[in-house]
């Protein structure tokens, strides 16, 4: 059996049958915690050489101050952006009344939560990259925001839907820097197989289920004729209807090809002939 001794927060597992010790699990973190590793790294320099006072006018105090504006303009820059994206609520909700109601995109929650998640190992294999806010990139949520609030205004769904994840992807761009932004780029846009934008692709599908069937019957011999999504044969004419294209069924798959193509860090024409 184990005996279970707890001193001050810490917890001590001992083996009393193999006579074993196992190393102190430390469970005091509400008296103190440690520096994240991270943390120290940054502050270490600020507790030893660059010790100046920032309000002085020397060069040591002037290095401080650049280092507290920059901290500054960060932070800031990081809480626009996530007022920025909060914003969007609007669009999200409609996007999750879509995954809702519509049948062909009920697999949106499944692809928003790969997003998510796929956009948190981004983030944290960039960690030590230090964010950099971008002027261009607060421009570029401008004027995506300024399209996006015109869509809301007019009630068009598929308008301000489009634009979210742009508009999320530009928070980033502003928030981090055009380095970063590049990095989440795959993980935002995956979000774009969750969108309706995909009844557009419906007529060109329905041209391409038509000449799949027109191919078949000619294979088997069986004489037709086609007229837009009507096929005549000798039995009867049937029509290959928006529900016959394919739509959900080529959208799940491509996202899968991509989602594939990402996690074996696939690029360029590689990639292209794996999502092909």
């Amino acid at each position: 059996d184990l005996v279970i001794q707890i001193h001050v927060g810490i917890l001590d597992l001992a083996a009393l049958t193999q006579g074993e010790r196992m190393e102190p699990i430390y469970l005091d973190h509400n008296a103190t915690t440690p520096v994240d590793p991270e943390v120290r790294e940054a502050i270490l320099p600020f507790l030893g050489p660059e010790f100046g006072n920032p309000s002085s006018g020397h060069v040591y105090g002037l290095r401080v101050r650049s280092a507290i504006a920059r901290a500054r303009e960060q932070v800031a820059a990081l809480i626009g952006a996530a007022l920025a994206t909060a914003a969007l609520w609007p669009s999200l909700g409609s996007l999750a009344a879509t995954w809702r109601d519509m049948h062909d995109y009920q697999h949106g929650y499944i692809i928003a939560a790969v997003s998510a998640i796929w956009l948190a190992v981004i983030a944290r294999r960039q960690w030590s990259a230090r964010p950099r806010p971008s002027l261009p990139g607060l421009g570029a949520l401008a004027v995506v925001l300024f399209a996006w609030v015109v869509g809301v205004c007019a009630n068009s769904l598929i308008a301000h839907q489009m634009l979210f994840p742009l508009a999320v992807w530009c928070a980033v761009w502003s928030a981090t820097g055009l380095q970063q932004a590049r990095h989440a780029a795959a993980p935002i846009a995956f979000l774009y197989f969750a969108t309706p934008i995909w009844e557009y692709a419906v007529p060109v599908l329905q041209r391409l289920s038509v000449a799949a069937t027109e191919t078949a019957l000619g294979w088997l011999g069986v004489s037709a004729e086609v007229h837009e999504y009507f096929v005549s044969i000798r039995g009867g004419t049937f029509h290959i209807a928006e529900g016959c294209s394919g739509k959900r069924y080529f959208v799940v798959t491509l996202a899968v090809a991509v989602l594939g193509a990402a996690i074996y860090r696939m690029r360029g024409v590689r990639a292209l002939g794996y999502v092909l």
